[in-house]
């Protein structure tokens, strides 16, 4: 009776861990995905406009003081990509205000005509988010917040570059110039 009693111990734990995966991709997938199409289509937008109106190519200089201001005044400048790889991987802190920092900086980027990769950008935000959504939710198991942020960094770059981080899938002879076999 002892070995039955364990055994469903057991199962339970697993039932419990399940569910509480399955509680925090039902929290994280609707904020993660409302965030990373929001921020693919104001970067859309915001090329489409300076497409448009080939004057604002003039306030990029501008743009450049008023996204140096941004970062200042939000506290988040030179936290970059690795920053935040880091910050996953080795437990760091990151501000949270990184997240509407890098948001508004590429997309007033792109508007004035900028220079600004969106992969960077969106590793950044999805890493943001999942790190402090995975601390939010599982406060006192690492490998789970860093699989939160890992997952939601893959998922917005995905998003925006329309492909998945792995070599998996850089292998898989799906790609773009595969040639099929």
């Amino acid at each position: 009776m002892e070995k039955l009693q364990g055994f469903t111990d057991h199962v339970m734990l697993y039932v419990k861990t399940l569910v509480k995966w399955l509680l925090a991709a039902a929290l994280i997938g609707p904020v993660g995905g409302a965030v990373g199409s929001l921020f693919h289509l104001g970067v859309e937008y915001a090329t489409e406009l300076r497409t448009e109106v080939p004057a604002l190519l003039y306030a990029l200089p501008l743009t450049g003081v008023l996204i140096v201001a941004l970062y200042r005044f939000l506290r988040t400048q030179g936290v970059g990509t690795n920053a935040v790889l880091d910050a996953v991987h080795q437990g760091r802190e990151l501000p949270i205000l990184l997240i509407p920092a890098i948001f508004l900086a590429t997309l007033l980027t792109h508007l004035a005509g900028g220079s600004a990769g969106r992969e960077g950008a969106a590793l950044q935000i999805g890493g943001s988010m999942g790190k402090k959504l995975g601390e939010y939710l599982v406060q006192r198991h690492e490998t789970i917040g860093s699989t939160i942020a890992v997952s939601n960094m893959q998922y917005n770059h995905f998003l925006i570059a329309g492909r998945y981080i792995s070599a998996r899938s850089r292998n898989s002879g799906s790609g773009p110039g595969s040639r099929g076999t």
